[in-house]
């Protein structure tokens, strides 16, 4: 490991244990997928939380790595896929727990959870194509 390497390292080390724990663990970034319907932008989000453990987060809001917002977003405390599909002016989402909808999420975005038993979610892995269904 190079001096530059091994300074930065120490650098994060001193200021947050976890980030470099992260980076030693090849800590993947943050993902986000933009979802457009015919009422509005809708952004499906990884919200890391410590080092394995991955919160699905949906949101109005564009910012990638803003700490989610139990107001304003729908937080699923899980790291399982979700599959998800636009259907006029809804947004279908397949999960296998809901989670609470947030009371300040936009009004004309219209957003059904549905959830599924274990069976029937991992049924979706080999039939969400033909079913029209995408996966993030």
């Amino acid at each position: 490991m190079s001096i530059i390497a091994l300074t930065a390292l120490l650098i994060l080390l001193l200021n947050n244990n976890e980030i470099i724990l992260g980076y030693l663990f090849g800590r993947p970034e943050n993902r986000m997928k933009e979802i457009k319907m015919i009422n509005g932008l809708v952004y499906l989000k990884d919200y890391r939380v410590g080092l394995l453990s991955v919160n699905k987060v949906l949101s109005s809001n564009s910012k990638p790595d803003q700490e989610p917002d139990e107001k304003t977003e729908f937080i699923f405390n899980t790291d399982l896929d979700i599959f998800y599909q636009v259907s006029n002016d809804t947004l279908f989402l397949f999960v296998r727990k809901k989670t609470t909808v947030p009371y300040d999420f936009p009004k004309e975005i219209n957003i059904k959870q549905i959830e599924l038993k274990n069976p029937d979610y991992m049924n979706l892995y080999n039939t969400y194509v033909e079913k029209g269904y995408k996966i993030f």
